[in-house]
C-alpha cells in the first residue's frame, strides 16, 4: 500500500492550532498536536484509516473514551478530523438536524458574509436555525470555497490562537461536509441517498435542570432548558433569566 507523506499544518491554520511555546504550557500543547499527526499517519498507512475507541463509564454513569487521542470528546482538532467508518444515508430529518448543528458554529456571530438584518441569533430555536442555514446556503458556501481569505479569518476564528472552547476546525469540518452533502444532493436529487459519516452532537442545556425539569413535571423550567419548545419558538435560556433576576434583585 502507498503510504502518505508526513502531514503538515497549513500556514492559514497555524496560528490556530499551535501555541506560543513561550507561554505556560505551549510547549506541551504543541507537542500533543504533534502526537495526534503522528497517530493520523499510522492510522491511515497501516490501518486503512480506521480506528476503535474503548470505552468505559465513569462513576455517574456516562461514557467516556479511554484514550485521550482522537476522541469525540477531547480537542477542536480532535472531534473535527473523526468520522465514522460506516456511513449511513442521512434523509430528510437528517439533513435538518445537520443544518442546525451547522448553525451552532455560527450562532451569535456577525460579519462578512452575512446580512446585518438576518444574522444567526442565539435565541433561534431549532427549526429557525435550519431555516437560517438554508436560506443562507450560499455565503455558506463561499465561507468553504474561501475560507482562506483574510476577510474570513476573524469570523472562522484562525486567528488569536488555540485553546479554550474555540471551534475553528469543527466549523470548518462541518462548512466543508455541507457544501459536499450539497453536491451530492445536486447529482442524487434524494436526501435518501446521500450519505455521511458527519458526527452531529449537540450540548445539552443545563442538563442536570432538564432531569429536574421532567422529575417535577415543571413546564416553565423544562421551557428554559429547551426540554419543551417555549411559547416563541425560541431556545430558553436558564443561565440569562438567572442573570436578570440577579440584575433585578440588585437594583432593588
Amino acid at each position: 500500500n502507498k503510504r502518505i507523506g508526513e502531514i503538515e499544518i497549513r500556514q492559514e491554520c497555524g496560528e490556530a492550532i499551535f501555541s506560543n511555546e513561550e507561554d505556560m504550557g505551549g510547549i506541551n500543547h504543541n507537542n500533543e498536536i504533534d502526537r495526534r499527526l503522528s497517530h493520523v499517519k499510522k492510522i491511515i498507512d497501516n490501518d486503512g484509516n480506521v480506528f476503535w475507541h474503548a470505552w468505559c463509564f465513569d462513576f455517574r454513569g456516562r461514557l467516556i473514551a479511554k484514550a485521550p487521542l482522537l476522541s469525540p470528546q477531547q480537542s477542536d482538532i480532535d472531534r473535527a478530523l473523526i468520522r465514522f467508518k460506516e456511513w449511513k444515508p442521512i434523509g430528510d430529518r437528517g439533513w435538518y438536524w445537520f443544518r442546525v448543528f451547522l448553525f451552532g458554529f455560527f450562532a451569535g456571530k456577525s460579519g462578512r458574509p452575512f446580512e446585518e438584518g438576518d444574522l444567526p441569533e442565539k435565541r433561534f430555536g431549532n427549526d429557525k436555525r435550519a431555516d437560517w442555514v438554508k436560506k443562507n446556503k450560499k455565503a455558506l458556501i463561499g465561507l468553504a470555497d474561501n475560507w482562506k481569505s483574510e476577510d474570513y479569518r476573524s469570523l472562522l476564528e484562525l486567528e488569536g490562537g488555540s485553546g479554550g472552547k474555540k471551534e475553528t476546525f469543527q466549523r470548518l469540518a462541518a462548512l466543508f461536509e455541507h457544501r459536499r452533502l450539497l453536491n451530492e444532493y445536486e447529482s442524487l436529487e434524494d436526501w435518501g441517498k446521500v450519505k455521511s459519516g458527519h458526527p452531529v452532537n449537540f450540548d445539552a442545556s443545563a442538563n442536570g435542570y432538564q432531569h429536574l425539569s421532567m422529575l417535577l413535571q415543571d413546564e416553565k423550567l423544562a421551557k428554559s432548558v429547551n426540554v419543551i419548545k417555549s411559547d416563541d419558538e425560541g431556545r430558553g435560556d436558564i443561565y440569562h433569566e438567572v442573570a436578570e433576576r440577579c440584575n433585578h434583585n440588585w437594583k432593588m
